[in-house]
């Protein structure tokens, strides 16, 4: 997940308090602004089909002896990547493999008192690892977040004009696991448990300055041949200037395979609240997968905010890779 909702979110708000201190003084203001690193998974049909050979409804164990890779996991299927939005599939890289993925951001916004607010990343980075058959380890960074906000302001001569403010730097880095608990059986859907770090690396003005722990559960169903359900629940703790708030968050999508190679996902999802103090962000997404390979898939994704929090609009665009 990344968290520039939450980063896009600060910015509005320091761009109207800049907006208010041009008003009231004659020097323009600077914008500082805490970056939220934010990812919709869209599942392969083989992300959500029932394992046969494990235990339907119980806790998967990893079995012992193969934190060497003496003979990695065969690449069976498609690539299941957590891209291109906010949630993540229930799916793990197969031991002895690693996945990269990536992509480019930009959303837009319209805030009150005539303030615009452009916001980029890349190249958002994800790293996985197959570990255990069961079991994946993730290294993640949103890279470079650029800034951008437009508001009127009067000048000194008391003439109103349009003042730019612009700012980039580093986002903070991610790292965790992904454990996929159970496969479906019948009403019991694929789980994953996916707790997270994300450190303070970031540069100054993109990082909350500490450790913010994230948990997140993922689940999936596999409806029909070609449609399936999943989504994910998360809890976060995230820290700022006046300490530390919780952030909650969930998702729902549905994903249709179009073709062999084609698939379409609409999801909604919100996360409350954006920032401390503030209302939650209600999002639509609109996306579309296509597999190059079986081990490479390109994704695009158009967003729609639903709510003043959220962007008014957004748009994405990625490549996977699995080796």
């Amino acid at each position: 997940m990344k968290r520039c909702d939450l980063h896009r979110g600060l910015l509005i708000m320091a761009a109207l308090a800049s907006q208010c201190l041009a008003e009231s003084a004659t020097t323009r203001p600077t914008i500082d602004i805490a970056d939220a690193p934010m990812s919709i998974a869209a599942p392969s049909p083989a992300d959500a089909t029932p394992d046969k050979s494990a235990p339907s409804g119980f806790l998967i164990w990893p079995e012992p002896g193969f934190l060497l890779w003496p003979k990695p996991d065969p690449l069976s299927g498609t690539i299941s990547t957590d891209r291109p939005g906010f949630s993540d599939s229930t799916s793990v890289v197969p031991r002895g493999h690693v996945q990269l993925e990536s992509g480019y951001s930009y959303s837009y916004e319209r805030a009150p008192h005539h303030v615009r607010v452009q916001l980029q990343d890349y190249p958002e980075l994800s790293l996985r690892i197959g570990v255990l058959s069961d079991l994946e380890a993730r290294v993640g960074w949103t890279g470079a977040v650029i800034t951008r906000s437009r508001y009127l302001a009067k000048t000194r001569a008391g003439r109103t004009t349009t003042f730019l403010d612009e700012s980039q730097g580093g986002a903070d880095m991610k790292v965790g696991l992904k454990w996929a608990m159970t496969r479906q059986a019948g009403l019991i859907p694929n789980l994953s448990l996916i707790p997270s770090l994300y450190l303070p690396t970031g540069a100054d003005g993109f990082t909350t300055g500490d450790v913010d722990p994230e948990v997140r559960i993922a689940y999936s169903w596999l409806l029909l041949k070609k449609l399936t359900i999943y989504g994910v629940a998360q809890l976060s703790s995230i820290s700022d200037e006046q300490g530390r708030y919780f952030q909650c968050g969930a998702s729902a999508a549905a994903s249709y395979q179009v073709t062999d190679k084609l698939a379409g996902i609409l999801e909604y999802y919100f996360i409350d609240p954006l920032t401390r103090g503030s209302d939650s962000s209600q999002n639509l997404n609109v996306c579309a997968t296509y597999l190059i390979t079986d081990n490479i898939q390109f994704d695009i994704r158009v967003g729609f905010g639903l709510n003043e929090e959220a962007p008014g609009f957004s748009t994405s665009a990625g490549i996977s890779f699995r080796f």
